[in-house]
This record gives C-alpha cells, sequence and structure tokens, in this order.
C-alpha cells in the first residue's frame, strides 16, 4: 500500500487511471483479513485453511492464490481423464473428456464409441508490434489476438484432424517494442505420426496469414531469417518460408512435453508422469503471474499497471476450447473459491469425548487477519498467534473445516454489507 501512495504523489495519472488504481488499493488493503484458522484440539498447534482474496486481477495475493488452485484442479483432472473419448448421436460424432461425457452428454443420448491418448503441447502466439503503433495502431490489442486464435481453430484447414482442444491465458509485459500482448495455450494433440512438426507448420502458416501488420517495413526474408524459421521445423523446405508474409509473424513456438537425461531432451510419453505434470504446470503459470511485476527487481512496474488495469477491467483473458469447453471441473470462479478448496475436505468427523459421548471438532476454528499471526523458521514455519491477535480472534463453532468455511463467508458478507450501509449513512 505505501509503494502505491508513494506512486500516487508523483505520477500525473488520468481519472481513469487514478480510479482503477485506487480500486486495486482498496482490493489488496482487505484481500486475506478474513483468513480461517483453526487450533487443534488434540495438539494444540494452528493450522491455515483459507483466506478469502479480492479477486483484484493486480493483486499479487490472488495471482498465487490462482496459480495453486488451478495446479490442484488439473492434477485432480489428469487423473480422471487419461484418455479423449469419441462420441456419437446419429450422424453426429465429436470428442470429448470423460467428464463432460458423464455430466453432459451422456444424458443427452450420445453413446461413447472410442477413446483416444493425447499428447500435451506447449504453444505460445505473438504478433508484429511497434512502440508507437502497437498492432496495425492497436496498442492494446487483447481482443484482437484473442479474435485471430479463434479465427484459426474455425477455419484453419487440418486443425481438427490434429487437435482435440485445449486452453489458453492472453499474458503482457513491456519492453522498448511497446506492449507485448501474447497466448500460452495448452493444446491437446492427436498422437499420430510427426505430430509437432505437422500442427506447427499448420499453426505457423495460417496465423502468418492472420497476423499482418501493415506498418511493418520487411519486404522480404533474408537468408539468415529462413534458416532460423527453418531450424524451428525440420519439415520446413525454402519454398515453405518464402511463402510467408514478412510483414506477418513467422516463428511461432510449439513445444512437446520433454525432460533431460544425460542432459538430452527426451520426450515425455507416460501419462500423468512426473515430467509431464511438471511441464503441464508450467505452462499453465504464466494465465496467473502477477501483472507488471518484475521478478527480477522484485517490484511493480506502476507505470504498465496503470496502463493496463483500464483496459482489462472485466475483460476474460483465460478460455478453453474444443474438449475442454464446457469442462466445470477447471472453471476458475472466484467466488466459488473457498467451496472449491474444501469440496473435498473430510467433513465426518470420528472424534468422540469418552466422557460425554458427544462429537468433539477436530479444531477450534477462528477468523482473524494474517498480520497477527507469527510464524517460526526454526520451527517449520509453526504458526503462533501475537498477544495482539489473541484478543483479536472471532471464534467459529463448527464441527468440519466445510462448515467453518461456509460460516467464513456469511461473516465476510455480513461486514461489508454494514460497511456499505455506513458508507451511504
Amino acid at each position: 500500500m505505501k509503494e502505491i501512495d508513494q506512486y500516487k504523489q508523483t505520477a500525473e495519472l488520468t481519472p481513469v487511471k487514478d480510479r482503477h488504481l485506487v480500486r486495486l488499493q482498496k482490493d489488496a488493503s482487505r484481500c486475506a483479513n478474513f483468513s480461517l484458522y483453526g487450533h487443534n484440539t488434540s495438539t494444540a498447534d494452528i493450522k491455515y485453511f483459507a483466506s478469502v482474496m479480492c479477486g483484484n486481477k493486480c493483486c499479487f495475493v490472488c495471482n498465487f492464490a490462482r496459480q495453486k488452485r488451478v495446479r490442484r484442479k488439473y492434477f485432480k483432472w489428469f487423473g480422471e481423464n487419461p484418455t479423449i473419448y469419441r462420441i456419437k448421436k446419429n450422424d453426429s460424432t465429436k470428442y470429448c473428456t470423460r467428464t463432460r461425457y458423464e455430466d453432459f452428454y451422456q444424458s443427452r443420448g450420445y453413446v461413447k464409441v472410442g477413446e483416444e491418448g493425447y499428447d500435451i503441447m506447449h504453444l505460445t502466439l505473438t504478433v508484429p508490434h511497434y512502440a508507437d503503433s502497437g498492432f496495425n495502431s492497436n496498442q492494446y490489442y487483447f481482443d484482437v489476438i484473442a479474435d485471430r486464435f479463434h479465427n484459426l481453430r474455425n477455419e484453419a484447414p487440418g486443425w481438427n484432424e490434429l487437435v482435440f482442444g485445449g486452453e489458453y491465458g492472453i499474458e503482457t509485459t513491456k519492453s522498448k517494442n511497446g506492449l507485448h500482448i501474447h497466448i500460452h495455450s495448452l493444446v491437446f494433440v492427436k498422437q499420430v505420426t510427426q505430430s509437432r512438426n505437422r500442427l506447427h507448420s499448420l499453426i505457423l502458416k495460417e496465423w502468418n496469414k492472420r497476423t499482418e501488420n501493415t506498418a511493418a517495413s520487411r519486404a522480404t526474408l533474408d537468408r539468415n531469417t529462413i534458416d532460423l524459421i527453418k531450424k524451428s521445423n525440420r519439415s520446413f523446405t525454402d519454398e515453405f518460408v518464402q511463402a510467408l508474409n514478412p510483414k506477418g509473424t513467422t516463428m511461432i513456438n510449439l513445444e512437446t512435453i520433454y525432460s533431460y537425461k544425460a542432459g538430452v531432451k527426451v520426450r515425455t510419453c507416460n501419462f500423468n508422469s512426473q515430467e509431464m505434470l511438471y511441464a503441464v504446470m508450467e505452462a499453465i503459470k504464466y494465465h496467473f503471474e502477477p501483472l507488471a511485476f518484475d521478478k527480477d527487481d522484485k517490484a511493480f512496474d506502476f507505470d504498465l499497471m496503470t496502463e493496463i488495469m483500464p483496459v482489462i477491467y472485466k475483460k476474460q483473458l483465460y478460455k478453453k476450447f474444443g474438449c475442454l469447453h464446457g469442462e466445470k471441473s477447471l472453471n476458475l470462479k472466484e467466488d466459488d473459491t473457498l467451496k472449491e478448496d474444501f469440496e473435498d475436505s473430510r467433513d465426518i468427523l470420528e472424534l468422540v469425548d469418552q466422557e460425554t459421548g458427544e462429537i468433539m471438532p477436530e479444531f477450534d476454528f477462528f477468523v482473524l487477519n494474517p498480520a497477527y499471526m507469527f510464524h517460526m523458521p526454526e520451527s517449520d514455519n509453526k504458526l503462533v498467534l501475537s498477544n495482539e491477535g489473541k484478543k483479536k480472534i472471532k471464534k467459529i463453532h463448527a464441527f468440519t473445516v466445510s462448515a467453518a468455511v461456509s460460516q467464513l463467508g456469511q461473516m465476510v458478507q455480513a461486514t461489508y454489507h454494514k460497511q456499505s450501509l455506513t458508507t451511504k449513512n
């Protein structure tokens, strides 16, 4: 909060930028203020369960929580979907996940007629852009790049023969060429011969068509550039590369999952192997990186942040397509965070008071701002309540984590409703 205050004192902000920065400051100041803890009734140790997040796309705490949540979701999802189902109804045949078939298509008369394995690839797409004009005179081309990718998936010949589906997120960084808005996509690819090279060739050709920047000065591709493009795909010929539009994108990145063995890249073929899951998580993390944060300097770029916030406000930067479309188990809804985080919690406790026969809770739950909680590094980061914290805790009477989480939600709603009424009066 101090950094935002200091920035506001020196920066010349437009009313719109100032309004979004104030909103961020307000959201971040209350983020995680309501955190659920529990004293273990047997050991008296304190356990942390969850925090109510603000949901702001620029909030560092929320982005970290999103990363953890999406990883947990995908770990579970991959365990339940080792193959893609081929289903049929009358003359209509399509592909879907096992979970989507059981949740949706089966009750609508579709019949499973087969299963197919899939490979996972990480796709990165960019467009030619410049500091003064962006991409075709558009500095904030979030919608443009998303629409071009949508058109490619729906119009490119051969796409459906190679791809089951996937998901993607739009990331933004800044360089000397201005805003660098680009796509990171996790693609579920059919297991066919030379699938990576074939898909790479298809995407580059179609993406190049859709990303011409009229401001580009390059009229031809020189020999060095041709050789560099050919190096990315051994199936490329001079004729293929020379047919590309020099004013469009001429390089894309499509990686299969691999691990290093004895310093050599080795393709990972084992489903749900550690290497595969690590690679998936590496691809997904780009969707939830903190906005305008320099990892090297460990500092926020407030100029970039205030520039982008009004543009991306309420804009969907993460989407699923193909076989993942409608996959509810992979949805990310801020208001369902607590429910999703603890839907698998143990709700039946077997601790019984031997004298009274009453069921004893495993934890004495309470709510507190984390600022009043200490971590003890010398004792495996054991949680310890400060003296001030002992005065400020709000106890929650519940037997289960789920019940405690539900009461936490009600407490937050009541608090903000009261604050809202006070503000209005």
